[in-house]
């Protein structure tokens, strides 16, 4: 029997009868991507070629076998530890388990593992004929499960009968939503193969990964607190466990089933199809502030340890009060049992630098022993033991304090009893959150939290009276405003709005849109949307010959620009004006070239005058939530966005005002004001900047800028130049996809150009036109099929073609006419400036020359030779 083949009658009647899988050599991996097949991995030479480490039967699509086969290492061996530590034993309420048999140190490998079977994670991914003609997704599901089962009775028979019997021991869960008993037993003991999925990028939905039932892995039981963890490695297509912390002898070993940064309620939701409710600690314990803190914590050990980093990195001499809420913070993880969180971890090596600076010693040496055990990757702590700069010498120190005042707004107001060392401290930590522009100061809930926790760490008790501690606050307030008057606000300042803006107070000065804050400060609350000047001018007449940009911002998100290495930099300028804007014949106006532009040249670059978030509606406040409905809801957010917009305009020059109110709007009938219709119709993505640690599915956490210039480009569904957002300089540049000739027109895509005509010309609707390229103009089915798969198709091919390289193997001319046949194809289409055409340019150039094919090598080293492309944008193709 072929070990990649499929003989037994059963899986043969499911394969040909059900899906388009069809025998192959167990070494082809130029499969087809509608082909599926059932393989070996790793794949013996004969039935006595046994690897020690054990083979999965693997149900995979052909191109996502050729990403194991072709993946550098391949075939490695598996991962074992110097000893063996673990047993699987009964445990007293949850079945069988796994429990250290010797005591197991964090960070240590416990065993290393092979999946006896793998396939896809999701139902019904094979679109088959009867699929589409099921009456609904129910009949649909039920076909797929039943699919599945009939492959999956065939995929058994492939197992040898200890792995067969093993499998079949296995718990299911899944006897009551339609699955086989085969199908159920791998939904319910199923890893899922993380960095292994079909096509190009891993789907929002999930439904291309992979999962893998483990002979002992599957027995680990869960928790919401657990102590290994699992990693999933290619080359030798394998599981590996580590501990998560110290195991002790005896002690059960436990996984997460689910993502642990979830609400309780929302953890038992998705293990309810493992048929058990989980009583974990963290589980039977938890509370609404344990809740907040999993569903938040992330996001708060970024803001509080940027904040932290910049006063270092600033020279400043490090407060207590920031240092307070990050040792909360870590106590209230290491509660939570979440000490193996990567947050945990670079706290406790954070912490330890900044005590060492602090001369606080023997705090430094306990935080710097337990630090040390965590082994983290400096590149993972985002610069934060980076030396800081030098405190300058004629640094302001803590400011002394009058005695108590009389001021006639509060004399008859009973004020909280204050020492000296108190109204110090308290006139310090005032001073320090002054705006720096406008001399008004910044009050934000977090910073009314730290001042009450400074007072009550002084005073040793906890404050009785609020208001008494309000109009302490308030003197102090007003001492320091009558020794340093407020001064008139400039177009530098920052305000919040939405939900951070709080009620007109003599401390705050308040606008229609929220209270002015200072343009350094970077230690925003996460709900705190701020609107500043980038760059910062140091004053109304040092301004940037760049020019600056007004941005709408959360507070986080503007430190990740402020705090990034190299900012602020300069916008890079080209060696020539090349362009200028004049009137089309039927696009209106737009940008050309002025003379012969080269491919790969800078055009031109520039900062956007506006920039705010992508979405409309991203400011909670209490209206949008009293809304009736979406629709309700979508207009109040509109219309609150075009009153601060109003606002932000205002803090513009002149020149940027009037060039951004010329810019058309052709959202003048969904509901968008005059404003926020200017930055949807104009507004280019800001990549890579978005609020959060991550950037949503649905695109609402992201930036868009308008550009003087740049907002002049009009739309090609095969562009000819391509903008790159900077943060460093804060600036777009604009460079040539091709050879530009003086005289044409330059053009940028508005939306992703690997649709159907009909996707992208729907995308272009909301712009106001319909598009009319060549590409648009001259589609076919043909066309439409390219575009959408010529990514894929370019991996497959590359990869098999590599393969053949590695091994030695002589290059088949089928492979490289294949090859060819797309490259040409893409050249005809426009796509020549995409990633895919060049790279095949650069490998067969490579290719003919080991064919000893010199002249067509030297035409495409020639061609080639000006794409620069690095070798490691070449290496996804095993290049």
């Amino acid at each position: 029997m072929s070990s990649s083949g499929s003989q037994n009658p059963r899986l043969r009647a499911a394969i040909h009868n059900n899906f388009d899988v069809r025998e192959f050599d167990g070494t082809k991996v130029d499969h087809e991507e509608d082909t599926v097949v059932v393989t070996t991995i790793p794949l013996p030479s004969d039935d006595q070629d046994r690897d020690p480490d054990g083979h999965c039967q693997w149900v995979v699509r052909g191109p996502t076998k050729a990403k194991v086969v072709l993946a550098p290492g391949y075939p490695a061996p598996v991962p074992k530890p110097a000893e063996r530590k673990i047993t699987v034993r009964q445990t007293v309420d949850m079945g069988v388990g796994l429990f250290a048999t010797k005591d197991i140190d964090m960070g240590e490998l416990i065993f290393g593992e092979r999946p006896i079977l793998a396939m896809c994670s999701a139902i019904g991914r094979f679109d088959r004929p009867n699929f589409r003609q099921a009456r609904d997704q129910k009949s649909s599901n039920a076909l797929a499960m039943a699919e599945f089962e009939q492959l999956l009775q065939g995929v058994l028979e492939r197992l040898n009968s200890a792995d067969r019997k093993t499998f079949l021991r296995m718990k299911n869960t899944h006897k009551k939503d339609g699955s086989g008993p085969l199908l159920g037993i791998v939904r319910t003991n199923g890893f899922a193969l993380e960095g292994l999925y079909d096509g190009p990028e891993e789907k929002k939905d999930n439904s291309n990964l992979y999962t893998g039932v483990l002979k002992i892995g599957s027995y680990i039981n869960h928790s919401c607190t657990p102590n290994i963890r699992r990693e999933f490695t290619l080359p030798s297509f394998s599981f590996q466990f580590y501990a998560n912390v110290d195991i002790k002898a005896g002690q059960e070993l436990f996984v997460a089933y689910c993502d642990t940064d979830m609400p309780v309620a929302d953890r038992r939701k998705k293990l309810a199809p493992y048929g058990f409710t989980c009583h974990c600690e963290a589980c039977n314990h938890a509370t609404k502030e344990t809740d907040k803190l999993r569903q938040e914590y992330k996001s708060k050990t970024d803001r509080l340890l940027r904040a932290l980093n910049w006063q270092r990195r600033e020279g400043k001499k490090v407060p207590q009060t920031t240092i307070d809420p990050i040792i909360r913070l870590k106590d209230a993880l290491a509660k939570e049992g979440l000490v193996y969180k990567h947050e945990y971890k670079s706290m406790v090596v954070i912490l330890s630098k900044v005590f060492e600076e602090l001369g606080k010693e023997d705090l430094a040496k306990e935080y710097k022993e337990e630090g040390q055990r965590y082994n983290l990757d400096p590149e993972s702590l985002r610069g934060f033991l980076k030396k800081p700069k030098a405190s300058p010498k004629n640094r302001a120190q803590k400011p002394s304090v009058p005695s108590q005042s009389s001021n006639g707004s509060t004399s008859d107001i009973k004020i909280m009893p204050a020492s000296q060392e108190l109204r110090d401290t308290l006139r310090w930590m005032l001073s320090e959150r002054r705006d720096g522009l406008d001399g008004r100061f910044v009050f934000s809930e977090e910073f009314v939290s730290e001042m009450v926790t400074t007072v009550e760490e002084i005073t040793g008790d906890s404050i009785e009276d609020p208001m008494q501690f309000a109009y302490l606050v308030k003197e102090i307030s007003q001492e320091i405003l009558k020794e340093r008057p407020v001064k008139k606000s400039s177009n530098a300042e920052g305000l919040t709005t939405g939900a951070a803006a709080g009620n007109k107070s003599s401390s705050g000065s308040q606008t229609s849109a929220g209270t002015y804050y200072s343009g350094t400060k970077l230690d925003h609350a996460e709900d705190v949307v701020v609107v500043t000047t980038i760059p910062l001018p140091p004053n109304d007449n040092d301004l940037d010959p760049d020019g600056h940009c007004q941005w709408v911002v959360n507070g986080p998100t503007k430190a990740k620009v402020v705090l990034a290495p190299g900012y602020p930099a300069p916008v890079p300028k080209p060696s020539a004006r090349k362009m200028t804007i004049r009137q089309t014949t039927d696009m209106g106006v737009g940008l050309f070239a002025l003379k012969d532009i080269k491919m790969g040249e800078l055009i031109f670059a520039e900062r956007p005058i506006l920039a705010m978030c992508r979405a409309i509606g991203r400011l909670d406040g209490p209206d949008f939530r009293n809304a009736w409905d979406q629709k309700s809801s979508e207009a109040l957010a509109m219309a609150e966005n075009e009153e601060l917009l109003r606002e932000t305009l205002d803090r513009m020059n002149s020149t940027d005002r009037n060039a951004f109110l010329r810019l058309k709007n052709t959202h003048t009938k969904d509901g968008s004001g005059p404003l926020v219709g200017i930055i949807r119709t104009n507004g280019f993505v800001l990549d890579g900047l978005f609020d959060g640690p991550e950037e949503k599915k649905d695109g609402t956490n992201i930036y868009t800028g308008v550009l003087k210039i740049g907002s002049y480009i009009n739309h090609s569904c095969t562009p000819n130049i391509r903008g790159e957002f900077k943060i460093p300089s804060f600036s777009f540049q604009f460079y040539a996809n091709v050879d530009i000739e003086a005289g044409q027109q330059l053009f940028v895509s508005y939306c992703e150009t690997d649709m159907s005509v009909a996707d992208r010309r729907k995308k272009l609707v909301s712009y106001g036109f319909t598009c009319h390229c060549d590409a648009c103009d001259q589609a076919t089915d043909e066309t439409d099929k390219l575009r959408q798969e010529y990514k894929s198709k370019t991996n497959r091919l590359l990869r098999a073609l590599n393969w053949q390289r590695r091994e030695g193997k002589k290059i088949p001319q089928a492979t490289i006419d294949s090859i060819i046949k797309l490259k040409n194809a893409l050249a005809k289409e426009g796509l020549v400036f995409t990633h895919e055409y060049k790279s095949i340019v650069v490998i067969l150039a490579k290719a003919f020359e080991e064919l000893g094919k010199e002249d067509v090598a030297k035409e495409y080293n020639e061609e080639g030779q000006r794409y620069d492309l690095s070798k490691e944008s070449l290496a996804k193709y095993g290049f």
